[in-house]
């Protein structure tokens, strides 16, 4: 219930309120002494560290429980094997967010190589963790990494249609303009926000990297997109 409740108010509560809900979803994990929840606990409480810039605290955390479950996954659910999966991309993309670019890509080709161990098709249900978040991860980890071609190379490879949740759609969207904004070309960037919006508002609306970049094209944008620029800021609620 406190993993919900974590997931609902991190777009639209106090940053305290979250970190009250994910905390507590540690302590009861920790009462119901099982490995899974503990890591799922984690795994959540770990997003909330890496949101606040305590990068060590989020992959400590990761690191961690996934090591609790390694000696389970030869055993264990497929449920199990995508937690594990899940921890191991947050494991990267803390990395990333720190600057390791060997090690982000060292926890990445563990995710990788144990989706593939999965059934076709796939996913967990609380991270989305299976082949097609793997791939989507490539994408902002080379964007973290301010490696923009790479970011755009591994977007090619994904089919939209294959990434089973509308959120996670959407976010591919923003990571793609990511890779744009970062070579500042404001036409290319817009349009990927755009098309982040209209697959999933709340991607954009609640990322705070999004509406940055939003602001941004009306500012920087020029005459070409200023109507286009102006009119997704007002969809957002940004100030014009």
């Amino acid at each position: 219930m406190y993993a919900l409740v974590q997931h609902e108010i991190v777009w639209a509560s106090e940053s305290e309120l979250t970190w009250t809900a994910a905390d507590r979803a540690l302590s009861a994990a920790q009462d119901a002494d099982a490995p899974e929840a503990l890591a799922g606990a984690a795994w959540t409480l770990g997003m909330v560290h890496r949101s606040a810039g305590d990068t060590d605290a989020a992959l400590s955390l990761a690191t961690d429980a996934a090591a609790l479950l390694e000696p389970r996954l030869e055993d264990g659910t497929d449920d199990l094997r995508g937690l594990a999966g899940a921890l191991y991309l947050h494991a990267a993309a803390t990395c990333a967010r720190a600057g390791r670019d060997g090690d982000a890509w060292r926890h990445w080709d563990k995710a990788a190589t144990l989706a593939q161990r999965l059934p076709a098709g796939y996913y967990h249900p609380w991270s989305m963790f299976g082949t097609a978040n793997v791939a989507l991860h490539g994408v902002s980890l080379n964007a973290d990494l301010s490696h923009s071609a790479e970011a755009r190379t591994h977007a090619e490879q994904i089919d939209p249609d294959d990434i089973p949740s509308r959120e996670r759609r959407g976010r591919l969207g923003v990571e793609i303009a990511r890779s744009y904004h970062q070579r500042r070309d404001y036409p290319a960037m817009l349009h990927w926000l755009e098309q982040a919006y209209q697959t999933s508002a709340d991607s954009v609306r609640y990322s705070p990297t999004a509406r940055q970049m939003a602001a941004e094209a009306v500012d920087h944008g020029g005459q070409l997109i200023k109507r286009r620029a102006r009119a997704l800021a007002s969809s957002l609620g940004l100030p014009l």
